[in-house]
């Protein structure tokens, strides 16, 4: 499982400001690697490293989803 951010996505950084675990990150359309470790998962909107992503695994709520305004935040059940 992970979480994904689709194309329905503003940019508004509420998701990326509630995540615990600071997983959320925004498009900066270079292709540059964040902490020179992960590629950008997209170039147009905030995406979600599952690397770091832990779908709040202690908390009663996954924070990203309760606060995104377009409803762009999915789980993704076909992740590998």
């Amino acid at each position: 499982m992970s979480m994904i951010i689709n194309d329905d996505c503003i940019n508004c950084a509420a998701c990326a400001a509630e995540c615990p675990e600071s997983a959320i990150f925004i498009a900066n359309g270079s292709g540059q690697f964040y902490n020179n470790k992960f590629q950008p998962l997209s170039t147009e909107h905030y995406f979600i490293l599952p690397e770091l992503c832990n779908e709040c695994a202690e908390l009663e709520e996954i924070k990203c989803i309760s606060v995104c305004p377009m409803d762009a935040i999915k789980v993704n059940f076909n992740f590998i």
